[in-house]
């Protein structure tokens, strides 16, 4: 496998510079061309699919970009071969992609989220429906305009079929359950795209759970900065569970984006942030797209000024403070056109109304035993005034590091290292700050870890989920989503490794199943009952189910059974004497005769037992010689009398001839007539007085 680094040469044509992205599916390399031209390569990772598997999805991937001809969707050229590496060569976005914009201003964001959702509307217009709307797949070009890219998950409207997987965080429920592809499904991506860049995290985050997003609404969106209420509505009307119960479409969400990005921040009296708001319905009708405004709301740049003056005003004290020299007063203008932050002031100025509010209650001020000179009185405010500030800022220190444990505690590292941030304008090097930077540090890569986990579950790649969710818990071993998701994708292992020692034993069952099978029909063939008996039973001792040899058994022994009964009549011919037992060898022969098959062995068998049945029907011619006086009985045949000579017709077998006369002794005659004899003669009289 071609090891992918920088420097080297791929394609004939490229040479790799960086890796600029790495996903749980693929990898993107920036690379210069053989004409100087930057251009990004995407990689499949090869322990995913094999050549010709990445082959087919770069290529409906490519395909899908070249059908939609818009603007706005990153360019794409064919897929490429070089030795066991497929890549796909791409525009090079040189802006990076959206995750820069987490946790930003709705101004800044909304123009973005209207923008895709312009180039999603165009693609639902041609019937392709994206199914991976995140903000690595969101780009930026050199210019800054938007690229939607990452078509490697799109489908066409209606069709279930899908070559890669895309985010879980952004699948839609119906996606989740393997549901046709619908607009729907994009819609409910571009909500979770906007929850994300509102609140600094994706819906869910960080306890996926597919069953929880297919029964429960996420949390409703905790924006970073102040946002419409408008626009937060439209983002939890998008993650609606069920598709109707989300915005009918592409244009009613820009529709709406555009009036929530008209609503502007006003400052009351007390300072406090509001959001003005016009009231408007979320359900809307498709109109034409509304331009998004192209100035900031101006109380928030008022906002963000003063925040800027206030942490230059706490450096420049510190600063003074560690010289020895008194802090220059800030005057704060009433308008940010005004704002100056440099105004020394030679004579200390009337006191601003913040600067009087921090001053101590006149009763909890001891009087001075004796009035100062008023030369000292301006040292005095001032020194009143540091005071107060120092006090302020270490509440205000307090506070911030306050909110970045908190931020901590709710795992949400990038609202707290923006507090440690403010932290640390306030109080350089502070130890609280340095630790709350190394535990934000800490976690993100611990959310990191276990999104890559709960990405690598969702594509059924369970034993690299394993490897992100410990090595999650390595760095925090109490992190309850991790444990969890270890526990699962454990179950889940253990299941795959249940279903492969089953699909093995099946197997080898079937395996068995056939050899059996085969051997029985052998025997069968061979009309070797009795073995194929003992076969067919061992293998249905082994599998109940095997119809096989339950049907095989069955035929065995029946043939087993009568081959003994056939055995028997050919190797004891003499009870075919017996009517009874001649009467039963006939019907046997009947039957033999419908049985199948109908071997050689079993055919030489039954003409055997017919020729033994014709036989013993022959009637054998026998004379009996007695002397007039003796009385003569034949045993099991009947009695004769007395007579000089007696003829009579007999059936092969062995009769007794019992002769008795008053005074004499009886006697007692074997006659044998063998199948086939045609004659015989006996003599019988008593002779001996008694």
């Amino acid at each position: 496998m071609t090891l992918l680094e920088t420097g080297i040469r791929i394609g004939g044509r490229f040479q790799l510079l960086e890796r600029i992205g790495d996903g749980g599916h693929a990898e993107i390399w920036a690379a210069l061309d053989e004409e100087g031209q930057w251009v990004a390569l995407k990689f499949l990772h090869p322990h995913l699919c094999t050549t010709s598997e990445a082959l087919t999805v770069l290529r409906h991937e490519a395909q899908m970009a070249r059908r939609l001809e818009h603007p706005g969707v990153l360019r794409t050229g064919e897929p490429q071969q070089d030795g066991d590496r497929v890549f796909l060569p791409m525009e090079y976005a040189a802006g990076g992609d959206l995750k820069r914009l987490r946790g930003a201003s709705y101004v800044e964001s909304v123009p973005v989220l209207m923008r895709v959702a312009t180039i999603l509307s165009h693609a639902h217009a041609e019937g392709i429906v994206h199914r991976d709307i995140k903000p690595g797949n969101v780009l930026f070009d050199a210019e800054e305009q938007v690229r939607l890219a990452d078509f490697g998950t799109s489908t066409l409207c209606g069709s279930a079929q899908t070559l890669a997987a895309g985010s879980p965080f952004s699948a839609s429920p119906q996606q989740l359950a393997g549901e046709p592809a619908s607009p729907a499904d994009d819609i409910y991506g571009l909500g979770a795209l906007a929850y994300e860049l509102l609140s600094g995290y994706p819906p869910y985050y960080p306890d996926f759970d597919p069953v929880r997003v297919q029964s429960q609404m996420p949390p409703p969106v905790q924006p970073v900065q102040p946002a419409p209420p408008r626009l937060t509505r439209l983002v939890m009307a998008m993650l609606a569970r069920e598709p109707q119960r989300r915005p009918a479409s592409m244009e009613a969400v820009i529709e709406v984006l555009g009036e929530a990005l008209a609503d502007t921040l006003s400052v009351e009296a007390t300072g406090t942030a509001m959001i003005v708001e016009r009231a408007l319905p979320i359900e809307v009708s498709p109109r034409d797209v509304p331009k998004p405004p192209s100035r900031w709301p101006r109380m928030a740049l008022v906002a963000a000024v003063l925040a800027s003056v206030m942490a230059g005003y706490w450096i420049m004290r510190d600063k003074a403070r560690d010289s020895g020299q008194p802090a220059s007063p800030i005057a704060v203008p009433d308008s940010a056109a005004e704002v100056s932050s440099t105004a020394p002031a030679m004579e200390p100025g009337p006191e601003p109304e913040s600067a009087a509010a921090l001053e101590p209650e006149p009763e909890s001020v001891p009087e001075p035993e004796a009035a100062l000179p008023d030369a000292e009185q301006p040292m005095l405010a001032e020194a009143d005034r540091e005071a107060a500030a120092a006090k302020a800022a270490a509440q205000q220190f307090d506070q911030e590091v306050e909110a970045g444990q908190q931020a901590l505690s709710r795992g949400q590292p990038v609202l707290a290292r923006m507090a440690f941030e403010r932290a640390r304008q306030l109080r350089p090097g502070a130890v609280e700050v340095t630790l709350g930077f190394e535990a934000a540090a800490r976690l993100e890569r611990v959310l990191q870890l276990h999104t890559e986990g709960v990405q690598a579950e969702a594509a059924g790649q369970f034993a690299l989920a394993r490897e992100r969710f410990v090595a999650a818990l390595a760095l925090n071993g109490r992190f309850e989503p991790a444990m969890e998701g270890r526990d699962r994708v454990q179950a889940r292992l253990q299941e795959r490794e249940r279903a492969a020692a089953q699909r093995a034993s099946d197997a080898e069952r079937n395996a068995n199943n056939q050899r059996d099978q085969r051997v029985g029909m052998e025997l069968e063939a061979a009309e070797r009952w009795r073995d194929a008996q003992t076969l067919y039973q061992v293998a249905l001792d082994r599998d109940l189910g095997a119809d096989f040899a339950r049907a095989g058994l069955e035929r065995a022994q029946q043939r087993a059974a009568f081959a003994v009964q056939i055995e028997d009549f050919l190797n004891r011919p003499a009870r075919l004497s017996e009517r009874a037992v001649r009467l039963a060898a006939t019907q046997a022969l009947a039957a033999g005769r419908s049985l199948q098959p109908a071997g050689p062995m079993l055919t030489q068998q039954l003409s055997q037992l017919e020729s033994l049945l014709a036989a013993h029907e022959t009637m054998a011619r026998v004379e009996i010689i007695s002397d007039s006086s003796t009385h003569v009985r034949i045993a099991r045949v009947g009695e004769l009398g007395s007579f000089e000579s007696r003829e009579l017709d007999l059936p092969p077998g062995n009769y007794t001839v019992i002769g008795t006369r008053q005074g004499y002794r009886d006697v007692r005659r074997e006659l044998i007539i063998r199948p086939g004899q045609r004659t015989a003669m006996l003599a019988v009289a008593c002779m001996e007085p008694i």
